[in-house]
């Protein structure tokens, strides 16, 4: 099974592999957009009150404080390469490079890089540290142009099962609670059906245009 799944060249060179992760890709992607939608109505960031406290005392935070990345910016853009088409940004840095999912805030001149990989259980942290990797070189030249680069590397099991990675970012972009659990089932389920679908096709020599 995890031959099939996820280490067999023949399935890569056909693109199933692709295939599957533009699956999930289009999940986390339609996430992001709820989220994207949402901060365009929230209030306006406002700069954070500083709270005196005295000597022996412990600060407490306010129920009001939100720890979110895109409340910091109303002008966010989000490209997902799933067309062979995303570029990162020339004033950003210059790279041959594609992440797969890149949001841009111009006016802040922020950028944050969304790398999905959808592996075997057993290969998770290997393959999150893989692509952190590759595109801190991105990061480093964009702070030396004047912009505050955000990468995650997500992870995504092929049988469904998703790393802790992905609800880090989900938590990060604004997903709490229940809200956050079931989005993540959503993205888990979308890489478990994906992987049934290469396996149940696995005795095909070819692998043609599947939606």
């Amino acid at each position: 099974m995890n031959h099939l799944l996820s280490g067999c060249k023949v399935a890569l060179s056909q693109g199933r592999y692709k295939w599957r992760h533009d699956k999930v890709l289009k999940v986390i992607s339609s996430s992001i957009e709820k989220k994207l939608l949402d901060n365009l109505s929230a209030p306006e960031p406002t700069k954070k009150k500083i709270n005196f406290v005295r000597e022996g005392e412990k600060s407490q935070k306010s129920n009001t404080d939100v720890d979110c990345y895109l409340s910091s910016a109303k002008d966010w853009k989000m490209s997902v390469d799933l067309e062979n088409s995303l570029q990162v940004p020339k004033e950003v840095t210059l790279t041959n490079l594609r992440p797969d999912i890149i949001l841009t805030s111009r006016k802040t001149k922020q950028m944050g890089i969304v790398e999905l990989t959808v592996p075997s259980e057993e290969r998770i942290e290997v393959s999150g540290e893989l692509k952190r990797q590759k595109y801190e070189k991105i990061a480093q030249e964009g702070r030396m142009n004047g912009w505050r680069v955000r990468i995650w590397a997500v992870e995504v099991g092929c049988k469904g099962f998703p790393a802790a990675s992905l609800a880090g970012f989900l938590k990060e972009i604004g997903y709490k609670g229940s809200q956050r659990k079931r989005t993540i089932e959503k993205i888990g389920k979308a890489a478990e059906y994906a992987s049934h679908s290469l396996w149940k096709a696995s005795h095909f020599k070819t692998w043609g245009s599947k939606k």
